[in-house]
């Protein structure tokens, strides 16, 4: 383990790298931490169940960063709800030690999400991807974490389409309560 939190597994001679964590992000992405094209992370399915959820993150071959919902039972790739559409020459998204994510393009250039707020990225199993940061109370020696950025700022303000039907599914609707979407069924 490096001091980044890279799980690195080595040969038995400790020369060749044979995997490391970081090429393979679950639902988190830590400094110094990159997602190559076509790369995807995925939410998990509840706060105690870790498995695959209905939500992924993806770098497309295209350069686009997108965020995007998938069918439950099958896996398929449903309504993207995020793309930052701005680049069609993307290589990889970036979350540099300072805090900043990016996606750098193929020119050298770099496409901003997110400047310098430090902490972790995090693919929520409510499908907004939110940074994190975490401060440390010098007088009381106690540790806090506050969302920095979430993307989208609203997820209950995307609409769905006749394969999706937004964000909570058919015959729901979605409330935005303290930064976090609820589910909910009409009554009646």
């Amino acid at each position: 383990m490096l001091d980044t939190g890279n799980l690195v597994l080595r040969n038995k001679d400790q020369n060749v790298q044979v995997w490391q964590s970081f090429q393979k992000p679950a639902n988190t992405i830590l400094p110094n931490q990159t997602l190559e094209s076509r790369g995807t992370m995925y939410s998990h399915k509840s706060e105690s169940n870790y498995s695959r959820g209905k939500f992924q993150l993806q770098m497309k071959d295209t350069g686009n960063f997108v965020l995007n919902t998938l069918d439950p039972e099958s896996g398929v790739e449903l309504d993207v709800y995020y793309s930052n559409n701005a680049i069609n020459d993307g290589v990889r998204l970036i979350f540099d030690e300072s805090g900043s994510l990016y996606v750098l393009l193929g020119n050298g250039s770099t496409y901003n999400i997110t400047s310098g707020s430090g902490g972790n990225y995090y693919v929520h199993q409510d499908g907004v991807f939110r940074v994190y940061n975490r401060t440390k109370n010098v007088d009381n020696n106690s540790v806090s974490w506050s969302v920095m950025k979430s993307i989208p700022d609203n997820i209950c303000l995307v609409d769905g389409s006749d394969r999706s039907s937004g964000i909570c599914g058919f015959n729901s609707y979605c409330d935005y309560i303290d930064g976090r979407p609820d589910c909910l069924c009409p009554s009646g």
